[in-house]
């Protein structure tokens, strides 16, 4: 049962409120309440929301112009599922996004020529990308602590790989863009289930000549902000 104490001092009779000081005015010392008891013993899984320090982000920056849309950019930990019309830039955005840190790029659709030529004509940093063409991408990540995944469509079973690309990035503290195709909906294709497991989701449409629309339509780590276009 909740243990509730009483919001008035029983000395003086004044209102605490709901913060509950150590101590009153009066000088009178207040028992605190800084769990929730079920009987005679405290539980360990339930905690108090104010007396938790928010998380401590760290960030990969992006460009300005996508900044307040990404709120200020990637959180490490997290895995993203992007989708989006066919051509509309999602793999151009993602290499140069990921390649402001090492990177290892798994390109399942485009050969490494391709990769390659997407990446440079996207002013990304070939230096600090890495492109392997197998699925088994464990195996060439290394001290890398992002990978660009294109595309889950591509795998027999994206949902396992998408759950296997967000363990590794929680364990390592690293960030997982993974690229899949949608449908004529414009869902990921995939189910619901695919963007259940995901931390945050965002679409890319084409806007205009070399420039793409993003908008986040979900995020845990952030608040998504509002769409914005980048250039290509």
């Amino acid at each position: 049962m909740f243990d509730t104490p009483s919001r008035t001092c029983p000395a003086c009779g004044i209102d605490l409120g709901y913060m509950w000081p150590d101590r009153c005015p009066c000088g009178l010392e207040l028992p605190q309440y800084r769990r929730i008891k079920h009987g005679s013993d405290d539980d360990p899984e339930v905690f108090e929301a104010a007396e938790l320090d928010a998380p401590d982000w760290e960030m990969i920056p992006v460009e300005s112009a996508a900044s307040e849309t990404l709120a200020g950019g990637f959180v490490r930990g997290e895995t993203w599922l992007v989708h989006g019309p066919g051509g509309s830039g999602k793999s151009r955005l993602l290499l140069r996004w990921a390649s402001r840190a090492p990177a290892l790029v798994v390109s399942l659709e485009m050969a490494p020529e391709v990769c390659v030529h997407s990446a440079r004509t996207s002013r990304a940093d070939l230096r600090h990308l890495r492109i392997v063409t197998t699925p088994d991408w464990r195996r060439h990540v290394g001290r890398r602590r992002v990978v660009v995944f294109d595309s889950l469509t591509e795998t027999d079973d994206p949902i396992s790989a998408l759950g296997e690309l967000r363990e590794w990035a929680q364990s390592e503290s690293g960030l997982v863009l993974a690229i899949c195709q949608e449908t004529t909906e414009g869902e990921p294709r995939g189910g619901p289930r695919l963007v259940h497991n995901c931390d945050a989701r965002a679409r890319i449409t084409r806007f205009a000549e070399r420039q793409a629309q993003v908008e986040v339509l979900k995020r845990r780590m952030a608040a998504p902000g509002t769409s914005c276009v980048v250039s290509l």
